[in-house]
């Protein structure tokens, strides 16, 4: 009978960091992250999150009145992985990134009955 010993090596995740040091490029949310055995990526993980506000201008009839306002807000969240067995632990809190916590506020000049609304 062999005995085998099994050492954990946790990685820190953080999404906010370049992957690359000589780069200021931070991961998208589609980017693979180092280091996983299974190659999962930071959305997958559950480390990047993008809410978004679309605001739809229509006319009362249904027609389309101006092109759609889109914004997001980034959250991101640190977490430990094992780079052998690709086991996550120790989850961050939630931060926003790039310091945009708030959509900005939308106003629309009174113009034949444009409805606007968001989703």
């Amino acid at each position: 009978m062999k005995t085998v010993v099994y050492n954990p090596t946790k990685q820190t995740i953080d999404p906010n960091k370049p992957v690359d040091p000589n780069s200021n490029v931070t991961p998208k949310p589609t980017d693979p992250v180092p280091n996983d055995p299974k190659g999962r990526t930071y959305e997958q993980l559950g480390l990047i999150e993008t809410v978004t506000r679309t605001v739809h201008y229509v006319y009362e009839d249904g027609t389309k009145a101006a092109e759609d306002k889109v914004q997001t807000i980034t959250f991101t969240r640190t977490a430990d992985i094992d780079i052998v067995t690709g086991a996550i632990s120790n989850f961050g809190e939630w931060k926003v990134k790039d310091e945009n916590t708030t959509f900005e506020s939308e106003t629309t000049e009174p113009k034949s009955r444009i409805l606007c609304f968001s989703s």
